[in-house]
């Protein structure tokens, strides 16, 4: 069984934005260790900080690497079945019930059109 994550656009732009955290950790360290003044609160700060960045760089380059890696789809699966299905994939399995096949609301037996979407019905 395949795992499945995501396409090479999000995951450069997880990426991207990895780097980005990333970089305000090692900016929010050095303010903190500036400001802490040797303060206990100020060096939890620090740690913080300090911890955050590896954790930052190890997904940056997990990311990157399902980014650029081989056989990886930029395509949306779901969004594909999505839009490329037919009338009858929708109705098949629906007999002639009173609901309406496109909404899903109850309707009358002798109703043409649905009362909710307004589609004739079949």
């Amino acid at each position: 069984m395949k795992s499945i994550k995501p396409g090479r656009g999000p995951s450069l732009i997880a990426c991207i934005m990895d780097i980005i955290i990333g970089a305000y950790c090692i900016l929010f360290s050095i303010i903190m260790f500036c400001f802490s003044g040797g303060d206990s609160i100020g060096i939890v700060f620090v740690l913080f900080g300090v911890i955050s960045i590896p954790i930052t760089v190890i997904s940056a380059l997990n990311h990157f690497r399902n980014a650029i890696g081989k056989g990886r789809f930029s395509i949306d699966p779901l969004k594909d079945r999505l839009l490329n299905y037919k009338h009858e994939d929708i109705t098949k399995g629906i007999s002639d019930s009173s609901f309406c096949p496109y909404c899903g609301t109850k309707v009358m037996d002798n109703f043409e059109y649905c009362n909710r979407c307004g589609k004739k019905l079949p």
